[in-house]
C-alpha cells in the first residue's frame, strides 16, 4: 500500500475527474458501491479458480449475530460483480438500460508487482441493458471501446498503447476449445513443460493457461491450437473490427486474449503498453459478461459490458512519459497579519478576515486560489506561497494590503483592502474570475 503526497494525489485526482468526464460524455452516470461486501459474491462472479478468490481476496469472519451466525466479509478486489448485485438488490433488472461509472479504493492480497499495490484505485463503467431478441448486436461494444479509447487520448497515451482484442464465444464453444486446451497443455505436464500454477489450472480451466505470464509455460502456449469460432461468433467479430477500422481506432486480434475472470463471454479486450516486454502492461480492459446477473441470482438475464482501468498505472504511464495535461492550478495566498491582529480589540482578528474573503470568493463562483494565515514570513515561506498579503489595520481606518509575488518580488499592489477602487477584491476578480474548473 501507499502514501500519497499533494503532487502526486492531484495527479490521481485529475485521471479520475476526466475519467468521469469522459463517462459523462457518453451517458454514465455515477454510482458509489460499497467496500466491503460478502465474500460469496465474488466467489460466485469470478470464479472458484480464478486467482483474485484463490490468492488474492482480504477476507475473514464477521462478528456474530444473535444467532450464532455470521458471514464472510471481503474487502472488494473490483467494481462488476458489486455493481451487478446493487443492479438486483435496487430491482433495476427489469428498468434498463442503465449506464454506470464508478470510481475508488480496490484491494488484492497477492504479492504486488510493479505498479501494483494491494490497495489501489479504479474506475470503470459498465453498460447493463436488455438482451437483443435472434441478433447479437455489437453497438455495445464499439461505444465501449470508444469511451475507453478517448479516455485514454484525454491523458495523452494515445502514441504509447495499442488496443488488443479477441472473441471468447459463448457457453458451449468455450467448453469444447477448454477440452482440446485441456487435451493438448497435459503433454506439456506431463514432461515438467508447464508451471506449477499453469498444472493446478489444467485441473479447472485450462482456458486461463493462455493467460499465464510465467516463461515455463510459453512454449506450450505458443503451439496451443486456435480457437475457431462458429459462424454467428465469427460474423459478430468481424462487424466489431469494421467499425473499429470505420472510427479509425487501432487494434490488432490477439487469440491468446482470455481475461482471467470466469464472469466474461464474446468480446473482450485490452489497451496495453506497446513500449516494453514487461507481463503486467495492461492499463485498461473489459470485456462482454451476459451471464452475470443470473449467476449472482438475478431472475431476469441481463446483457452487459464494460471496463476499468487502474488510476496508479495510468499515473505510472503519465510520469514515465513526462505526459502533462491540462491541470488547473491552485494559486496559493498566505496572508500576514501586523502586531494589531495579535491582540486584536477590533472584534475580528486575521482568521475572520480570511474567511470573508473566503466567503466573497465562493459567492462569485470563483476558483483556482487558496487563502491561509501565517504568523511570520519564515513560516510563510515554508508553505511556499505565489502570493505573500501583508495586512495592517488600525482603529477606524481600512485594511492595508500589500501583495507581493513571491517569485519576482514584485509589490502586486499596495492599497486598501476594500474601501479603493483598485482593491484586492477587484485583483482577485481580474486574476480569477473566469477560472471556473475544479482544481
Amino acid at each position: 500500500m501507499q502514501d500519497f503526497l499533494p503532487a502526486r494525489a492531484a495527479g490521481l485526482r485529475r485521471i479520475a475527474r476526466i475519467a468521469e468526464d469522459v463517462a459523462r460524455l457518453y451517458g454514465f452516470e455515477r454510482v458509489e458501491i460499497p467496500i466491503l461486501e460478502r465474500a460469496s459474491l465474488y466467489r460466485r462472479s469470478l470464479g472458484l479458480d480464478s486467482d483474485v478468490v484463490m490468492k488474492e481476496m482480504y477476507s475473514f469472519e464477521d462478528k456474530k449475530d444473535k444467532n450464532d451466525r455470521s458471514d464472510e466479509l471481503c474487502l472488494r478486489p473490483e467494481g462488476t460483480a458489486g455493481v451487478v448485485r446493487m443492479l438486483i438488490e435496487n430491482g433495476l433488472t427489469q428498468t434498463l438500460p442503465q449506464r454506470w461509472f464508478y470510481e475508488g479504493a480496490m484491494f488484492r492480497r497477492e504479492r504486488p508487482q510493479r505498479g501494483r499495490f494491494r490497495q489501489f484505485h479504479q474506475c470503470g463503467v459498465e453498460c447493463l441493458h436488455k438482451p437483443a431478441r435472434d441478433v447479437y448486436n455489437i453497438d455495445k461494444e464499439v461505444e465501449v471501446v470508444a469511451c475507453a479509447w478517448r479516455f485514454l487520448i484525454k491523458l495523452g497515451l494515445k502514441d504509447v498503447i495499442e488496443l488488443k482484442i479477441n472473441w471468447l464465444g459463448n457457453t458451449e464453444e468455450r467448453a469444447r476449445y477448454s477440452e482440446v486446451l485441456r487435451q493438448h497443455f497435459q503433454q506439456y505436464a506431463k514432461n515438467e513443460a508447464l508451471s506449477d500454477e499453469s498444472i493446478e489450472r489444467l485441473k479447472r480451466s485450462p482456458l486461463r493457461i493462455l493467460d499465464s505470464k510465467n516463461s515455463v509455460d510459453q512454449e506450450a502456449i505458443e503451439k496451443a491450437p486456435p480457437f475457431v469460432l462458429n459462424k454467428i461468433s465469427q460474423d459478430n467479430f468481424d462487424k466489431v473490427q469494421e467499425s473499429f477500422e470505420s472510427l479509425k481506432i487501432p487494434y490488432s486480434c490477439d487469440t491468446r486474449l482470455v481475461r482471467g475472470l470466469d464472469y466474461y463471454n464474446g468480446f473482450v479486450f485490452e489497451f496495453v503498453e506497446n513500449r516494453t516486454e514487461r507481463a503486467q502492461a495492461t492499463v485498461l480492459a473489459g470485456g462482454r459478461y451476459d451471464g452475470l446477473c443470473v449467476e449472482l441470482g438475478g431472475k431476469n438475464p441481463v446483457s452487459a459490458i464494460g471496463w476499468a482501468a487502474g488510476l496508479e498505472r495510468l499515473l505510472e504511464f503519465q510520469e514515465n512519459e513526462k505526459i502533462q495535461t491540462a491541470d488547473p492550478r491552485i494559486t496559493k495566498i498566505c496572508l500576514i497579519g501586523n502586531d494589531s491582529f495579535k491582540a486584536s480589540d477590533y472584534g475580528r482578528d486575521l482568521v475572520n478576515l480570511i474567511e470573508d474573503l473566503r466567503n466573497e470568493f465562493c459567492k462569485n463562483n470563483f476558483s483556482g486560489a487558496a487563502f491561509f494565515e501565517s504568523s511570520s514570513y519564515e513560516e510563510a515561506e515554508k508553505t511556499k506561497p505565489d502570493y505573500i498579503a501583508f495586512v495592517a489595520r488600525k482603529e477606524g481606518q481600512p485594511y492595508q494590503i500589500k501583495l507581493t509575488n513571491v517569485s519576482t518580488g514584485d509589490v502586486v499592489f499596495d492599497f486598501d483592502l476594500h474601501n479603493s477602487e483598485v482593491n484586492f477584491n477587484n485583483w482577485l476578480v481580474d486574476n480569477f474570475g473566469n477560472k471556473n474548473e475544479d482544481p
